[in-house]
């Protein structure tokens, strides 16, 4: 079910939920269990009634799409990978580039192992070692962790892709980083010939 152009916000597209979007196929995408690993449900619809899928008017190009995301905990990995698959075929571009930004200061994005959950959980750790949330920090806010977190991880990634498919390797999936949540956050793509 695809909605057009409310009153609040013209010819923005909205989806629905479990149903068929303005791209192919359904946002709600079906928990998969790779390779031993737990079953991991669409994150992207999560905790809301609608997703916003701001494409084609909104910025004036075909080839780039922002998502909303909504995160759950304080630090937290969503797997978009199936959303950017879904980007690069829509764009109709078979060979080019695919970047994957995060415009927000206390996230970031990383391409990560996909079959191992503990692996998330150990970097999660990690991080949390070499910027403890309680420190002698002198940013204004309480969270200038999730800021150096952000630096270390960054705000982008890129992804060749070929014949309308991303080149991923076999244990890669690409993951907004939230280490100040729970937020929604936005990913934007864009497709580059």
């Amino acid at each position: 079910m695809e909605l057009r152009g409310t009153a609040a916000a013209p010819g923005v597209r909205m989806c629905v939920p479990g149903t068929a979007g303005p791209r192919s196929g359904s946002w709600l995408r079906q928990p998969r269990n790779l390779r031993g690993a737990s079953a991991d449900a669409d994150r992207c619809t999560r905790n809301t009634a609608t997703v916003p899928v701001l494409g084609d008017s909104w910025y004036g190009s075909r080839d780039m799409t922002t998502i909303r995301v909504q995160t759950r905990d304080r630090d937290d990995w969503v797997d978009i990978t199936a959303e950017a698959r879904s980007v690069v075929r829509d764009s109709g571009i078979g060979e080019g580039l695919l970047t994957v930004y995060i415009p927000h200061t206390t996230c970031g994005v990383a391409i990560q192992e996909n079959a191992d959950a503990a692996l998330k959980r150990d970097i999660t750790r990690a991080l949390g070692r070499l910027f403890p949330w309680n420190d002698d920090y002198g940013h204004c806010e309480d969270n200038a962790a999730a800021h150096m977190k952000a630096v270390f991880t960054g705000p982008s990634v890129q992804v060749p892709f070929e014949r309308g498919e991303l080149t991923l390797g076999t244990w890669q999936d690409i993951y907004l980083c939230e280490f100040d949540g729970p937020r929604t956050r936005r990913v934007i793509f864009k497709v580059t010939r």
